[in-house]
């Protein structure tokens, strides 16, 4: 059957493209652990949110508290931007979409909460961290969330997620202010 020929090539070429990129991120990755360097958090989400207000809903930052954190801006920037994103894509235009940061003595605590159509647990347990697998069809390559969990857990923290379909979602993202490696 040819056309199912046609179908084997193209799924082949897409995965392989994925894996291209997949090996390209994890390069620079390691190129990009070299790049810490004290940050304010604040400022970093104030411009991800300014950047994500683009597109509805309209992002609001609930709470925020100045925070110093030695970390890699730029791959913290992608990680919000992506989350924040993710939360847009979710909700609809008249719904909404809350980013906080807290501390205490000892963590940074970053939350990003919509009231758009939420998850189910079992998508949560077997789908949302996994590599590859998107609900987003062809227009994403299903990593974004493995990444900013990678990239999370790389530097001593913890990314958890509480959702309720139909109801919303909730990331929460806690840093440790001193990471010990």
């Amino acid at each position: 059957n040819p056309a199912f020929i046609d179908d084997v090539f193209e799924t082949v070429e897409s995965a392989t493209d994925r894996l291209a990129k997949v090996l390209s991120q994890l390069r620079k990755k390691q190129a990009a652990q070299s790049k810490s360097r004290m940050t304010n958090l604040a400022t970093i989400i104030q411009k991800v949110v300014e950047q994500r207000n683009l597109d509805k809903p309209e992002v609001t930052i609930d709470a925020i508290e100045n925070c110093e954190l030695s970390i890699d801006s730029d791959t913290f920037f992608s990680v919000l931007n992506h989350l924040i994103q993710n939360a847009q894509e979710a909700t609809s235009d008249d719904g909404w979409v809350k980013v906080g940061l807290s501390t205490d003595e000892h963590h940074v605590k970053i939350t990003i909460e919509d009231n758009g159509s939420g998850m189910s647990q079992e998508f949560i347990e077997k789908r949302l961290f996994k590599p590859f697998d998107t609900t987003k069809g062809n227009a994403g390559m299903g990593i974004g969330v493995y990444e900013a969990k990678q990239f999370i857990e790389s530097i001593a923290g913890v990314i958890n997620v509480i959702s309720e379909e139909n109801t919303g979602t909730m990331f929460t993202v806690e840093l440790p202010l001193n990471p010990v490696f």
